[in-house]
């Protein structure tokens, strides 16, 4: 239990340095989001609106209390809104959520499949040259980028086999590919 623990600890310090580094690093950009965002001219909008949107953001804070507001607004649950849509950032993730998780289940348990599979033929495969091609796969699987992936598997099974439509797949279908491109770098480690 005090391993369970120590590691769960070890995970949450690594979130809150990474969150940290990455906040740091994009407060140190050169530009403003604000201006870059609401300074168009085909929004017509003054710069006293301009500093009201600032301040209703709250990036006329300093940085430490803007940070600190951040930090907040995770543990409570309240992520703000989208600038691009308006939308809560919470019920977006919501939205997105569902389909986000049974794409990663489909694709973990396809790869563990995979991974057996390979493990398997490559130890107690019929032949020995069966069994070297199958422990060459893992490397190969871990040196494919996942983009490259999913571009090869558009090719062969959409364009040139016509197995899975491109366009107008119904939801079974729309999940074949992005879960088999998951599926092949995180076979080849478990391998």
């Amino acid at each position: 239990m005090a391993y369970v623990l120590r590691r769960v600890g070890q995970a949450i310090l690594v979130l809150v340095l990474a969150y940290t580094a990455a906040y740091l690093l994009l407060a140190a950009l050169p530009g403003d989001a604000i201006i870059a965002r609401y300074a168009s001219p085909e929004l017509g909008l003054t710069p006293e609106q301009i500093q009201a949107i600032r301040e209703s953001l709250g990036a006329d804070q300093p940085l430490i209390v803007q940070y600190a507001r951040s930090i907040a607004g995770f543990l409570t649950g309240d992520f703000g809104y989208s600038v691009a849509s308006g939308a809560a950032v919470s019920a977006l993730i919501a939205t997105a959520l569902p389909p986000t998780l049974t794409l990663a289940v489909l694709g973990l348990a396809l790869a563990v499949l995979l991974a057996v599979t390979i493990a398997f033929t490559a130890t107690y495969g019929s032949t020995r040259p069966l069994r070297r091609v199958f422990r060459g796969i893992p490397p190969l699987f871990v040196s494919l980028p996942v983009f490259w992936i999913g571009i090869i598997l558009i090719q062969i099974f959409s364009f040139r086999l016509g197995w899975v439509p491109v366009i107008g797949a119904d939801p079974v279908q729309a999940l074949i590919l992005p879960v088999i491109t998951l599926a092949i770098p995180i076979a080849a480690p478990l391998a």
